[in-house]
């Protein structure tokens, strides 16, 4: 079975065993992101317990302004859009989403276009060290909310926070997906992967961090939720 089918396999399932996230979401979102899950570069997405969570804090900290890291298609982006929908916070809702690939932001502005949400994103298509992705990003800033899912290397990492961390508000949500000891092994260079480059932020950066594990019910490849100080 294929990576896109285990994901699928939820639409066999009863009403209630589907992931609550896909009961919060508005039908034209659920639908877009059921038509994601099809596509061949579905892979690397982020899982229901990350945005879930997301989505949820999103909500209920009327968050109206949101820098995300690692598009790919626009899954992740699609919840975001949709807890940003659902906000009482006032004022102009606003996904801000980088990555290099041409081709995968296409297919992500047509989702997000499809699920009504034209007006409320802007696509920022490079590398996040690249100047104009520093330079557009700083336009909207603060955020509310980061959220990191790109690469999974140490070097890559220590790079995005450095950057971007600046960006987020004080009492800001900084979320990254593939946190855990288990996803130091993504890193090709071997260096320690996301989990050493939040560990030094933590060493650093005034933030109160919880990494959710395997062991605490999390999936196996983790995430990181802190909350800039």
């Amino acid at each position: 079975m294929s990576y896109p089918e285990r994901y699928l396999k939820y639409l066999e399932l009863s009403e209630d065993q589907i992931p609550i996230i896909m009961n919060q979401l508005s039908p034209s979102t659920k639908e877009q992101m059921i038509e994601i899950m099809k596509q061949e570069d579905f892979p690397g997405s982020s899982d229901f317990k990350t945005l879930g969570l997301m989505f949820n804090l999103i909500y209920y900290s009327n968050a109206k302004k949101v820098l995300e890291i690692g598009s790919r298609i626009g899954f992740s982006g699609l919840t975001i859009l949709d807890a940003l929908s659902k906000s009482p916070g006032t004022g102009k809702k606003l996904l801000v989403t980088i990555d290099p690939l041409k081709k995968l932001h296409d297919k992500a502005k047509s989702f997000f276009d499809n699920a009504g949400f034209s007006t409320n994103y802007k696509l920022i298509t490079n590398t996040s060290e690249s100047f104009e992705a520093q330079t557009e990003s700083k336009k909207y800033a603060p955020y509310d909310v980061l959220y990191i899912d790109s690469l999974h290397s140490y070097n890559q990492i220590r790079q995005e926070l450095k950057i971007y961390f600046p960006l987020l508000k004080k009492g800001g949500f900084l979320f990254c997906h593939d946190s855990s000891e288990f996803s130091t092994k993504f890193d090709k260079e071997n260096n320690g992967g996301i989990r050493r480059g939040l560990m030094e932020l933590i060493d650093s950066e005034p933030i109160d961090s919880l990494f959710l594990e395997q062991d605490s019910g999390w999936s196996i490849t983790g995430t990181f939720l802190g909350i800039k100080k």
